[in-house]
Order: C-alpha cells, then sequence, then structure tokens
C-alpha cells in the first residue's frame, strides 16, 4: 500500500491535517475509498494486461483445476466447469483478502512512521479494494455459469445475502490476523500455508453433500466450506442457501469484528513502534 504525499499536499490536505492529529481520527475514514482507488490503480498499472488481468487471472486457475480434474485425475463430470468456477472465484476472494489483509498493518511500517493513520483502516483499505475486485469478477462468473446452461432463476436473488455473509465473515477473519501478526511476524506465513490446506477441505473442489454424515458437520465448521454450497446452490441447483446456518456464520463473525477491533484499537500507538 502506497501512499505518496508531497510536502505541499501534505500541508495543504485537509485529510493529512486530520491524519496527524489523532482527536480528529473519525474524519480518517474519509481517507479510505481515496486510498482503494490509488491502489486499485496502481495495480492496474503495475501490469501489462492491467485492470483485463482481474478477469483473465481468475479464468487461468480455473481453466487450471478444470484440466488437473477432468483430463488428469479423471474425475468431474459435464457441468464440472460451472461447478468449478462458483468455487474457485468464491475462494480466491477469501484467500487473496486474508493473504494481503493478514500483513495489512505489518507491512505498512513507512505510512505509520509518517503520518498517523488509524490501523483499521490500512485493514479496511485491503479488504474494500478486494471486495471490489471480487465484484468485478462476478460479471463473467455469471456469464460462464449461463453459458453452460444455467438460467439466471429467483434463488440467484440469495446472492446478496451470500457476498453479505462472506464479507463479514473475510472481515473478522482479517480483521483478527491483522491485530496479531505485527506481534507474530512470522504468523503470516503459516496463515499462507494453512490456506493451502484449507482450500482442499473447503468444498472447492467436491460437493459438500458428497461428503459422509459422520464427517459432514466437521466440514461445515468451515464457514467457507458453507458459503461455496450456499453459491453453488442458488446459482446451480435452483435451491435457497441455509439461512439459519448462514446467520450462525454471521453471528460469530460479528464476535470476530468486536474483537478484532478492539485489539486494534487497544495497540494502534503500539504498532508503530513495533513495525
Amino acid at each position: 500500500m502506497n501512499l505518496n504525499l508531497s510536502s505541499t499536499t501534505r500541508a495543504e490536505s485537509p485529510d493529512y491535517i486530520q491524519a496527524v492529529h489523532p482527536r480528529r481520527g473519525a474524519g480518517q475514514y474519509k481517507l479510505i475509498l481515496p486510498l482503494v482507488s490509488a491502489e486499485l490503480k496502481a495495480e492496474c498499472g503495475h501490469t501489462f494486461g492491467g485492470l483485463l488481468w482481474w478477469f483473465v487471472d481468475p479464468l487461468l486457475s480455473i481453466l487450471v483445476f478444470y484440466v488437473a480434474f477432468s483430463y488428469v485425475l479423471q474425475s468431474g463430470g459435464a457441468d464440472f466447469i460451472a461447478f468449478l468456477c462458483v468455487g474457485t472465484l468464491i475462494w480466491r476472494w477469501f484467500h487473496c483478502s486474508v493473504v494481503r489483509g493478514c500483513g495489512a498493518i505489518l507491512d505498512a511500517s513507512d505510512i505509520m512512521h509518517k503520518v498517523y493513520v488509524h490501523k483499521g483502516i490500512l485493514v479496511a483499505v485491503c479488504l474494500v479494494a478486494d471486495a471490489f475486485k471480487f465484484l468485478i469478477t462476478l460479471l463473467p462468473l455469471f456469464l460462464l455459469i449461463v453459458l453452460f446452461g444455467n438460467t439466471p432463476t429467483v434463488h440467484w436473488s440469495a446472492l446478496f445475502i451470500l457476498v453479505t455473509v462472506q464479507a463479514i465473515f473475510t472481515t473478522a477473519v482479517v480483521g483478527c490476523t491483522a491485530a496479531v501478526t505485527p506481534f507474530m511476524p512470522d504468523l503470516k506465513n503459516l496463515i499462507q500455508h494453512a490456506l493451502q490446506l484449507l482450500v482442499f477441505i473447503s468444498g472447492v473442489f467436491f460437493q459438500v453433500d458428497l461428503v459422509s454424515p459422520t464427517l459432514r458437520p466437521l466440514v461445515m465448521l468451515n464457514p467457507m466450506a458453507g458459503l461455496i454450497q450456499g453459491y453453488r446452490d442458488c446459482l446451480l441447483y435452483q435451491k435457497w442457501p441455509d439461512l439459519t446456518y448462514l446467520a450462525w456464520v454471521t453471528a460469530f463473525s460479528l464476535i470476530g469484528i468486536l474483537i478484532s477491533w478492539t485489539a486494534i484499537n487497544r495497540f494502534d500507538r503500539e504498532y508503530t513502534k513495533i513495525c
């Protein structure tokens, strides 16, 4: 995350004045959208494909998985590509947000030593940027699903609930990991390895309903497995997602957000000293 402020801009910018005066910190949250915009523009400018790469990158991941499972492992079926599209794109949003977000505070030492910024803003910028990119990739997902014979139904309206619940859950995970990582920098590497394992037990490559009744409750303890199943229910199987399950995920996620916000707010000044 880059925060480029010239000396002239810093002196004249109201946002900068609010940033260096903690008592006026509430105004800092006006910085989130400009910082998100700057980060997305910088990200587009760093690659040859620019904005196009946001669409191509997930499609390439889907293609790799499809070739591996359909041709190398000889598994999957005629509708496996649509099945894989849903699981892969939903997982990528969570994976990318956690990988970037867990280091949102730890990796922002340059910013923290130049101006005062509440550390919750750093986390929010990562979350909003990745959520925006995910929403952009929903368009090709819809097109692919329709292309493979899945026409829109009233059940697609449940997407708003699913996206909202996943955003709340992702915020809780990112907030908790971002709050702890500055005190335990090695945790960032452990999280990346944990995500590599978690992808194989989150239902990205298999149908949760096919898991044995004995193991299914254990699989559903992973909220991403339930969320991915919910997306597939409404997009592919013309079914409503399990709203009771989503309510429990939301409740526990809100508790996680409260804990992470309390921790970030409590150690807001300490992060600058240890990063």
